[in-house]
């Protein structure tokens, strides 16, 4: 059977057979399986076939350098996106670097945080102190005073006078 309408036969000699079946296969949209995540290119390539790669070989050579991380020839990527590749390609010195990186600038930062909680705690210390100094004063002032007023108490209902 051709490819033409089912409800015809065609001689597997027939020439209208190959017309059709070249007209079927130009007519068949081209569609390929869909794409895992790991097989994506990491551009969409341009809708000319020329306008993606001049030879096979920039094709063989960027199919090559894809999944090593290495920057591809059909198209420019950004800045994140080569960082990113640094990164995977580079593993060990990009861990290194970034430990490198907390130190020298999350170091100065966590020490500068404690001592600005320190400077919090001792000023909430030192208002405290100031608060019960002053309690202590006023509790000493009465003290005087109960202590004046019981000494006069006695000094008036002296028996010896």
């Amino acid at each position: 059977m051709g490819s033409g309408s089912p409800s015809r036969e065609r001689a597997p000699g027939d020439p209208r057979e190959d017309h059709d079946a070249g007209r079927a296969i130009a007519q068949k949209p081209q569609s390929s399986p869909p794409a895992r995540r790991g097989d994506r290119l990491p551009f969409r390539p341009g809708k000319e076939p020329g306008s993606r790669y001049p030879t096979a070989c920039d094709l063989a050579d960027d199919l090559t350098r894809f999944p090593a991380f290495k920057p591809v020839t059909a198209k420019p990527t950004g800045a994140l996106i080569r960082t990113l590749r640094v990164v995977r390609r580079h593993s060990t010195s990009s861990a290194l670097v970034a430990v490198i990186c907390l130190v020298v600038f999350g170091g100065p930062m966590f020490f500068g945080l404690q001592q600005q909680a320190a400077r919090e705690r001792i000023g909430e210390t030192l208002e405290r102190t100031k608060e019960e100094s002053a309690r202590a004063h006023r509790e000493a002032e009465t003290s005087r005073q109960i202590t004046r007023f019981v000494i006069d108490l006695f000094k008036v209902y002296s028996p010896a006078d």
